[in-house]
């Protein structure tokens, strides 16, 4: 979740085999605010990709578990 690192990650890989995770609950996020304010830059479509869709893809029971189809 910093602006380095992203463009990093995306000069080797595309936004589809990135994955977003936290320490969380063992680091606190903020009390508000966008916890991840650095993935702005991929617009919503692909944030979301890298904050869930993803993950869902490379596990397809998380969708299972969650309740939603594929």
């Amino acid at each position: 979740n910093n602006a380095p690192a992203l463009a990093a990650t995306r000069e080797v890989t595309s936004v589809d085999h990135i994955v977003f995770g936290t320490d969380w609950p063992y680091a606190p996020l903020p009390e508000r605010g966008d916890p991840a304010p650095d993935l702005d830059v991929l617009g919503a479509e692909r944030r979301s990709a890298v904050e869930f869709a993803n993950a869902a893809a490379l596990v397809p029971r998380l969708m299972a578990a969650l309740g939603r189809d594929g």
